[in-house]
C-alpha cells in the first residue's frame, strides 16, 4: 500500500509492505513488514512548469523493518527476527522525463534484533 501527496515544493510518500513467507526444506523464513515514510523537497525548479523540466529533489526517509523469528523443523530460530529502523537522506536529479539519477545514505538508528545477529551498518546506494 502506497500513499503520495505533493503540495508546491514539498512531497510526502509512505508505504507499507507485508511479506508472508512460506516453508522450504523444513525452514520457514520469517514474515516481515516494511514501513517507510519520506519527506521530499524540490530544490529546483522553484516553480514546476512541465513534465520536461529538469528537477532536483532532496529527501529524508525513515525506513523500518519488522520481522518475526524464522522456524527450522517447527522450532523458532532464536537468533532471527527483530526490528531495525534507518534514517535515509537522499538526493534525486530528474534529467529527462525517462531518466533520473539518485543517491542515498541509509543510517541505522534503532536495532532491536533477537538473539545474536550481525548488526546493520550505514550503507550508500546509487541508482539510475
Amino acid at each position: 500500500m502506497t500513499f503520495t501527496a505533493f503540495r508546491d515544493r514539498i512531497g510526502f510518500t509512505s508505504d507499507f509492505i507485508y511479506r508472508l513467507n512460506n516453508e522450504a526444506d523444513s525452514f520457514r523464513f520469517s514474515d516481515s513488514a516494511n514501513i517507510d515514510l519520506a519527506l521530499g523537497y524540490r530544490l529546483f525548479p522553484g516553480i514546476y512548469k512541465s513534465f520536461h523540466d529538469k528537477v532536483l529533489n532532496v529527501y529524508l526517509e525513515f525506513n523500518t523493518l519488522l520481522s518475526q523469528r524464522a522456524c527450522l523443523n517447527g522450532e523458532e530460530v532464536l537468533d532471527s527476527g527483530g526490528t531495525v529502523a534507518f534514517l535515509s537522506p537522499g538526493v534525486q536529479a530528474v534529467l529527462t522525463p525517462r531518466f533520473l539519477v539518485e543517491a542515498a545514505l541509509q543510517i541505522p538508528v534503532l536495532q532491536n534484533l533477537s538473539g545474536s545477529q550481525l548488526a546493520f551498518s550505514a550503507t550508500a546506494s546509487f541508482g539510475i
